[in-house]
C-alpha cells in the first residue's frame, strides 16, 4: 500500500492479509480472540526467517470453550516458534505490520470468518498515532501463554468442550422454537383482529364466498400465473342500515390489498375474476400532505421482510425544503408509527426545525392522525395507461388458496387475502 493509503474492504479479506504478510520485512503482530488453522496459513507466508511473529488472544475459558480447536491452532503456532500472549478483555481482530501497515475490523481468523459477511480497513504510516500506541501498550500488558500449560488444558477440556456443544444444541433448538412461536403468536393476534374487523364489514361478496388462486394462463404472447377468483371482484352486496344493495366497483383499479398472515401488502390491478398485477411502491402524483404554503409529495412502499415493525413506508419530500420518511405497522382499525427520519432540512425555507418537529407530532402523533396519512396515501387510482402486459401477481400472492374479503376502511374499499 502507498503511503497515507486506506482502503476499505466488505469481503474476506484473507488474500490482503496474505499479501501484508509477504511483504513484512520486521515484525507481524496479529490481535484476535479467536482463530483457528487459518491463522497458522496466514502465517506462513512470512519470507524472512528472522521474521518476529505476535499473536495477542484472549486465553480464557468462555473463548475456549467456544472453539476449543483454538487450543490446538495455539499449540501449533508455539511450536512453530510464535509468541502467543494472553489479554483479558480483547476483542479487536487486528493485523499490523512492520510497526505501520494495519487491517483491522470484524473478520476472525477462522475458516467461518472468511465465508461470513465482514469489514475490514487497511492503513498505513500510523507511526506516531495514539492507535498504535494503544496497540503496543496491549503488547506489554500481555503475558506470554505457556505451552506446558495448554498441553494440560488440552487432556481435560474435551469433556468441558462436549458439555458446552450440548448445551449450546439445546439452546439452538429453544431459540428456534421461542422465535417461531412469538413470530406465531403474532400472526394468530393479526388474524384474530382480522376476523373481528371482517365480522363488522358491511361489504359481502355477491357470489358468496370468494376464494381466490393462482393458475397459469395464456396471454397474447406468454404465460403467466395471476391470482384467479371464483366470482366476481368488483361486484359486492353492502349492507346500510338494514338494507342491502349492490355495489359495482371500476375494473382495473389499483386498489390496496393485505395479506392477512403476513401483513405484507401491495396495490392491485383488481379486474372482474382476476389480479394480473401489483405494485410495491407508488408516486401518489393525486395527493399532497400541506405544510405552512409548501406541499410534501407522497411517495408509498410496501417492505417485504420485517413486517413485524412496519409494512407501510411514507416517503413525504418537498423539493427543497425537507424530506421525512415515515415506517408504519398498519392493520385495519390500527396503526403505529415505527420511526421517522428527517433528511435534507433546509431551515431557511422549512423555518425552525423545532418547529417542523412540532408539525410532524401535531400531524402524524396519534392513531387517528396515521388513519387519516394512510388513507390518503393507500386511496384507490387508476393508471392512464393501464399496463396490461405487465403481470407479477405471482410474485405476491404465492402458491395459496385464499378466502376474499373486503372491508369499509376509511371510506374506502380495502381487499384483503385470508389463507
Amino acid at each position: 500500500m502507498a503511503e497515507h493509503e486506506v482502503d476499505f474492504l466488505a469481503s474476506d479479506a484473507f488474500f490482503k492479509w496474505k499479501g501484508m504478510v509477504k511483504n513484512a520485512e520486521e515484525s507481524v503482530v496479529v490481535f484476535t480472540p479467536f482463530f483457528n488453522h487459518t491463522l497458522l496459513t496466514l502465517l506462513g507466508n512470512a519470507q524472512s526467517s528472522a521474521l518476529s511473529l505476535t499473536v495477542i488472544t484472549n486465553f480464557s475459558p468462555e473463548v475456549l470453550l467456544q472453539a476449543p480447536q483454538q487450543l490446538r491452532a495455539i499449540k501449533s503456532l508455539l511450536r512453530a516458534g510464535v509468541d502467543v500472549r494472553h489479554i483479558d478483555g480483547l476483542h479487536a481482530k487486528t493485523l499490523w505490520v512492520d510497526g505501520q501497515v494495519v487491517a483491522t475490523g470484524s473478520q476472525n481468523f477462522t475458516a467461518n470468518g472468511r465465508r461470513a459477511k465482514e469489514c475490514t480497513v487497511f492503513s498505513c504510516d500510523h507511526k506516531s498515532s495514539k492507535f498504535l500506541s494503544e496497540l503496543r501498550a496491549w503488547i506489554d500488558e500481555s503475558t506470554r501463554v505457556d505451552e506446558g500449560l495448554v498441553d494440560y488444558i488440552l487432556s481435560c477440556v474435551d469433556q468441558a468442550a462436549r458439555k458446552y456443544r450440548a448445551l449450546l444444541r439445546e439452546f439452538d433448538e429453544d431459540f428456534h422454537f421461542l422465535t417461531e412461536d412469538y413470530i406465531n403468536s403474532l400472526k394468530r393476534e393479526r388474524i384474530s383482529r382480522m376476523r373481528t374487523v371482517e365480522a363488522s364489514s358491511p361489504y359481502r361478496p355477491a357470489d358468496g364466498v370468494l376464494h381466490a388462486w393462482l393458475e397459469e394462463k395464456e396471454f397474447e404472447y406468454e404465460y403467466a400465473r395471476t391470482l384467479v377468483a371464483d366470482g366476481d371482484m368488483t361486484r359486492w352486496l353492502k349492507v346500510d342500515a338494514g338494507v342491502q344493495r349492490l355495489v359495482e366497483f371500476d375494473r382495473l383499479v389499483m386498489r390496496p390489498v393485505l395479506l392477512a398472515q403476513s401483513g405484507r401488502m401491495a396495490f392491485a390491478r383488481v379486474g372482474k375474476e382476476r389480479i394480473t398485477y401489483v405494485r410495491y411502491s407508488v408516486q401518489r402524483v393525486d395527493k399532497f400532505v400541506p405544510y405552512r404554503d409548501r406541499f410534501f409529495k407522497i411517495d408509498v412502499s410496501f417492505p417485504k421482510k420485517d413486517l413485524e415493525q412496519r409494512n407501510v413506508i411514507i416517503n413525504l419530500t418537498c423539493s427543497g425544503c425537507a424530506e421525512l420518511e415515515l415506517q408504519i405497522l398498519f392493520f385495519p382499525g390500527v396503526a403505529k408509527l415505527f420511526s421517522t427520519k428527517i433528511s435534507g432540512f433546509r431551515s431557511n425555507i422549512a423555518g425552525p426545525r423545532s418547529d417542523f418537529e412540532h408539525w410532524i407530532d401535531e400531524r402524524f402523533g396519534t392513531q387517528s392522525a396515521l388513519m387519516n396519512l394512510l388513507a390518503l396515501s393507500l386511496s384507490p387510482f387508476q393508471y392512464k395507461h393501464l399496463r396490461l402486459d405487465d403481470k407479477n401477481a405471482e410474485d405476491f400472492f404465492g402458491t395459496d388458496l385464499y378466502q376474499l374479503s373486503l372491508l369499509n376502511w376509511e371510506g374506502f374499499p380495502l381487499i384483503v387475502a385470508n389463507l
